[in-house]
This record gives C-alpha cells, sequence and structure tokens, in this order.
C-alpha cells in the first residue's frame, strides 16, 4: 500500500498526530538547516509543541519530548520525509493454521511406523513441494496466487507457509500418537490408571493368577536341549502369599496345569467366608478353561466368580487391520509387581538371560528349540556336555556351567518359599510389629 492510501486507511486521530509530528519534524529540519545541533532542535520544538491538541471531539493531545523527536527524526529521513512512516504500523499478525491442515497434520503422526513428529512434518513438506494438494492449503500454486494476488508465480515451490516449531504444536503427543503407531496396548500405558487399595480386602476374597517367562536359560533333562521356564503362579492378593504354583519347561505347560492349580489354590486357601471369591486372569491362550470356570461358579451358586482383564486390540480406523490382541496387564498390576521380586531374586543364578533380548550375554545367543544354529558358545557347550552326560547313564557327572530345568525348579521353589515367609517387607496394608526378647524364650512386643 502506497502512503497515500496509508494515511486515508487511518484513523483520524492517528492521521492528525501524524501530521502534527510530521510540521514539527519539518521545523526541526529548518533549524537544524540554521546550523542548529539537532538535540538543541528538538528540544525546543518539543516544548513548543508539546501538550498541542490533535482531536478535539476525544480530548487527544501531541505527547513530545527531545529524545521522542531524535527517534522520530531518524526513521523520517530514512524514510525520505513521508508522513506515512509516522503512522502506527500494525501487522497482521501470525497467520493461523487451518483446521483440515490441523487434522491432516495429526494424521500423519498417528500414521503406523511414524515413530516421531518430524517424520509427519517432513512428509508434509515434501507433499507440498511436489503439488500435491494439501487439505486447508490446496497445492502451492493456488495458494500463492490467494496470498499474493498479481505477483508473478515463482518456479519452485515457496517455503512452507508455517514453520516447524507451530507444526510441532499441533502435532498429536503421548498416548494419541502411541495409539495410531503402536495400537491401545502401547496407548495404554501412557494413559491415566486406577489405583487399587488391596489393603481392605478379606481373606480369600481375590486370587490372581498369571503366567511368567524366567530369565533363565537352563538344560532340559529329558532332551538335553537348551530351554525356557516358564511358571504359572497364583496369588492372594489380599496377604501377598503364594498358595500355590506350576513350573515347565517352555511350551510345555497345559490349560490342565492351570485347573489343577485353581484346585490346589482352594484347598489351601479356602473361600471368602464374608462374601464373594473372585479369581481374576489375564485374557489370553494360556488360561483357566471356559468349562471349568463355569462348573465352579455352578457348584458354588455363584460365590466364586471367574473375572478376566480385558483385551488391549482394536482397529485404529475402519478398513485398518486389526491388532493384535494383548491382554491387558494393568488389571493384575499386584502380580506383576511380583514377578519383578521373583525375577530380582533369581537374577544371580547361572544362564542369567535378562528381561530383554538387549541384555541378553553374547555368550548365550538364541534360546529355543528350532533354531539351535544360533545357540551362543554357553549353550553350546551345555548342550554337548549334557549330551555326553546322557550318554554315560549319569555316571559321569560334568559341570555344565548351566543348570539343569529340575535345578532351574528348586531355584525357584527357593524363591516362592522365601516370599512367602518373608517379614520385612514395605506391602500396602501391611505394618512392622517391633518386639524385644525380656527373657530367654519369652517375647514383648513394644510397638506403640
Amino acid at each position: 500500500m502506497n502512503g497515500a492510501g496509508q494515511i486515508g486507511a487511518a484513523k483520524a486521530w492517528q492521521r492528525n498526530k501524524a501530521l502534527a509530528q510530521h510540521d514539527a519534524l519539518l521545523e526541526v529540519k529548518r533549524l537544524r538547516a540554521g546550523g542548529m545541533p539537532l538535540r538543541q532542535a528538538a528540544e525546543r520544538v518539543a516544548r513548543d509543541r508539546d501538550g498541542q491538541l490533535i482531536d478535539a471531539a476525544a480530548g487527544r493531545t501531541l505527547s513530545l519530548s527531545e529524545d521522542t523527536l531524535v527517534r522520530l527524526w531518524y526513521k523520517w529521513d530514512a524514510a525520505g520525509h513521508s508522513i506515512a512512516c509516522l503512522l502506527p504500523a500494525y501487522g497482521k499478525g501470525n497467520r493461523k493454521m487451518p483446521p483440515d491442515l490441523i487434522v491432516e497434520l495429526q494424521r500423519l503422526c498417528t500414521m503406523d511406523g511414524c515413530d516421531t513428529n518430524t517424520t509427519a512434518i517432513k512428509q508434509l513438506k515434501r507433499d507440498w513441494a511436489r503439488g500435491q494438494d494439501i487439505p486447508g492449503l490446496g497445492d502451492w500454486r493456488t495458494w500463492w496466487v490467494s496470498e499474493y494476488p498479481g505477483m508473478p508465480l515463482p518456479q519452485v515451490a515457496p517455503d512452507f507457509p508455517f514453520s516447524d516449531r507451530t507444526l510441532h504444536r499441533y502435532s498429536t503427543k503421548g498416548a494419541e500418537r502411541t495409539l495410531g503407531n503402536k495400537g491401545r496396548a502401547a496407548a495404554a500405558m501412557e494413559l491415566p490408571s486406577q489405583k487399587m487399595d488391596y489393603s481392605k480386602l478379606r481373606p480369600g476374597e481375590l486370587y490372581v493368577f498369571d503366567d511368567v517367562r524366567l530369565d533363565i536359560a537352563c538344560i532340559d533333562d529329558i532332551t538335553g536341549r537348551p530351554t525356557e521356564m516358564v511358571a504359572y503362579i497364583a496369588y492372594e492378593a489380599g496377604c501377598r502369599y503364594i498358595p500355590a504354583f506350576c513350573i515347565r519347561p517352555a511350551n510345555a505347560m497345559k490349560k490342565s496345569d492351570v485347573d489343577e492349580l485353581v484346585v490346589n489354590t482352594l484347598q489351601t486357601c479356602g473361600l471368602n467366608p464374608d462374601g464373594h471369591t473372585y479369581l481374576r486372569f489375564e485374557r489370553g491362550t494360556l488360561t483357566m478353561s471356559p468349562d471349568a470356570a463355569r462348573i465352579l461358579e455352578q457348584v458354588t451358586d455363584a460365590l466364586i466368580r471367574v473375572i478376566y482383564t480385558g483385551m488391549d486390540a482394536g482397529r485404529k480406523y475402519p478398513g485398518a487391520p486389526a491388532d493384535a490382541g494383548k491382554g491387558h496387564w494393568m488389571g493384575k498390576a499386584v502380580i506383576e509387581s511380583l514377578m519383578r521380586k521373583l525375577h530380582l531374586g533369581l537374577m544371580e543364578l547361572p544362564g542369567q538371560r535378562g528381561n530383554h533380548y538387549k541384555n541378553q550375554p553374547d555368550a548365550l545367543g538364541y534360546v529355543g528349540h528350532d533354531k539351535d544354529a544360533r545357540l551362543g558358545t554357553a549353550l553350546h557347550e551345555a548342550q554337548q556336555l549334557a549330551a555326553i552326560q546322557n550318554l554315560t547313564g549319569g555316571r559321569v557327572k560334568l559341570n555344565l556351567g548351566l543348570l539343569y530345568a529340575s535345578q532351574a525348579a528348586m531355584a525357584f521353589r527357593a524363591a516362592i518359599k522365601f516370599h512367602n515367609e518373608d517379614r520385612g517387607h514395605d506391602y500396602q496394608g501391611f505394618s512392622k510389629l517391633k518386639v524385644q526378647e525380656v527373657a530367654p524364650g519369652v517375647w514383648e512386643d513394644i510397638t506403640p
């Protein structure tokens, strides 16, 4: 917009103020032409014109000082003594992102494999540079004509209209992005969870069952091949007691083992005498059979109720492939905490492989039944020694360097026994009793 257009578009009081400042600066120019220094001329003009009426209706007056006139002088002189430079330079403000563009950006952020928002932003910019239609903007040629009418069209696409900082501000974060990238099970870990208070449970009110793979590589007693150990544990959630468990080599656990485990648990700890007894399982392949659960509920007139955690599965959008179903582990966090304690209790046993393949020692290699070619040196040597020992019928005892499955089971049984007998824990709902031996075999409570 030219100077005349700017002056005509300005408000009346802004225009009058600019004209008064222009007249003051012309007077400063006249005094300077007579040899007066700039500051002295500005001081004299400001003293004479400060308080000059510029809008009688609103009672506005001109506020001038020596410093203001000096600052305006340099600005006015650089602009060629233009009145327009004295008008307020109000900009258009920051351009707001169109809602359709925000939706498109967030869609890209939640696509499979888009692990960072930067990946989605780069994709959006690539589409822009290729001339593709961007929701909320159109292609860059249409955008240029609407934003800069009359300007020649550039040969290549201009920079994307919004900065990376702005795009990051509107990108998805946290559970929303994880839901699209990895599915419901991964997103559930970033969402708020309900805190459960187990200290109010009555004896026999809630039993939690779950399986766990031990972080130990060992040798199968029968086949002499490397294997993993899997345990299925029953947990009395109120008193943190383990009434029963089953441990077997990998892939040997059956549903009948779980059904038998439930029976042993109820025989050991009994039912809740004041109400229902709940058996909680993770919904999955290795759990109590539906027929056995139905029989238990029927023969006890529903005093026993079998419940399952939810399944984290579904489709991210219509037409998308279904996520792999996973049991919702947050519904049984109390036994997940127990599993960690047991892992820590067994971590010094030979053959420790860690809780993740990245933590596994290179000497172990792969533990399994179908890929023996990938065995590490420790497992390969232990397998060879076990074969020699089996050929001798056990007459020759060799140091394998790893445990047999039966030895790993004995160590796991000892860890369970230690847990059940532990008195120094800080579990929810438990308090510590302080006692002293006041006489031989005589103990007295000193808890305040």
